[in-house]
């Protein structure tokens, strides 16, 4: 064994047989006998450092006393060794605190000597020497405190709390989506095992549009057919995600188109105009006129005025709902009375 075994440099005789003195056998700070013993319940358990020292001795503590007293020394009131050491007047835990998934370990470690390891409410392990494991059943929001006592005054404890969680995961539906040029597909996240269950919504490449709700809208036109990735991130839990493909297919985009084209009206005059709305998932229309000359309804019902100019059209146009740059047009003229026989 190399460098100094005991601190004042003491060494064993050659011969067992001279008489010796009381000598002092602490430890070497140095000393490869450090911490290298086994805990002895009863016995070497009040040591310091990560495990008893060898030897009768705990590096750190109180000598006993030994061999004749003084006359008049009270024995009962006598040191010996850590377990009768009353300078621990505080316990650090850390670390103070920590988040554990199911079945994740954590080593924890304690200032102020040597500890005893409980766990409020018994929820997981915790091992003689700090190492803590989550139980299998982390259920979402538990907590565990995890408390430190000290072992040569039981009055002096320290805490650390333990935050319980299961993993946070996300899923998108659907997976995969053709959109045509001008179409939509609504995208849904779905977060668990978090308490928030928002997501923010990332588009790559940046090709046509993706809203705050996962409404993923196509651009009118596509020249060829292209890949879009639409993104949940989790609010929660920034390092999880997950993914829908869209494929996106070339075409004309969102048509709309009015029947009647043309309709000539007599004042008083009503008319059923209808839209056809193609590559659109939503089929609605809303009715608009140009000029206001007459009016008409949101199903396409046009009511002529009493009286009109001949020269006077009316424009009547229908916009879609999914996408208001795709309209349909028809015209109204009003052709001018026949004139009365004499």
């Amino acid at each position: 064994m190399n460098g100094p075994i005991f601190a004042n440099g003491m060494i064993a005789p050659s011969s067992y047989l001279p008489l010796l003195n009381p000598a002092e056998a602490t430890l070497a700070a140095g000393s490869l006998a450090l911490d290298k013993g086994r805990v002895l319940p009863n016995l070497n358990d009040g040591y310091r450092g990560a495990a008893p020292d060898l030897g009768a001795l705990e590096l750190g503590c109180p000598s006993p006393s030994y061999g004749p007293r003084p006359e008049g020394t009270d024995e009962r009131n006598e040191v010996i060794g850590c377990d009768a050491d009353s300078s621990v007047t505080a316990i650090q835990v850390l670390p103070a605190t920590v988040t554990l998934a199911a079945l994740q370990t954590k080593e924890f470690t304690a200032s102020g000597g040597s500890v005893t390891w409980q766990i409020n409410p018994a929820r997981g392990t915790i091992t003689p020497s700090g190492l803590y494991t989550a139980p299998s059943d982390a259920l979402l929001g538990g907590e565990v405190t995890l408390t430190a006592r000290s072992i040569s005054d039981p009055s002096v404890t320290g805490s650390a709390m333990i935050t319980l969680t299961v993993p946070v995961s996300i899923a998108v539906t659907p997976s995969a989506a053709p959109v045509v040029a001008g179409g939509s597909r609504q995208f849904t996240a779905t977060v668990s095992g978090a308490v928030n269950r928002n997501v923010q919504w990332v588009l790559n490449p940046a090709v046509g549009a993706l809203s705050s709700s996962g409404l993923y809208t196509a651009p009118l036109s596509i020249p060829s057919s292209q890949a879009v990735n639409v993104t949940a991130v989790s609010d929660a839990d920034t390092t999880k995600f997950a993914s829908g493909l869209v494929t996106l297919t070339p075409g004309a985009g969102i048509s709309v188109t009015v029947s009647p084209a043309t309709v000539a009206m007599n004042r008083k005059g009503t008319k059923q105009f209808q839209a056809s709305v193609t590559g659109a998932t939503n089929p609605s229309v809303t009715w608009s006129i140009s000029p206001s000359v007459g009016r008409i309804s949101q199903n396409g019902r046009y009511r002529a005025p009493n009286k009109v100019d001949a020269s006077v059209s009316v424009t009547v146009t229908a916009t879609s709902a999914q996408d208001g740059a795709a309209t349909g047009t028809a015209l109204i003229t009003f052709p001018a009375p026949a004139a009365n026989p004499r």
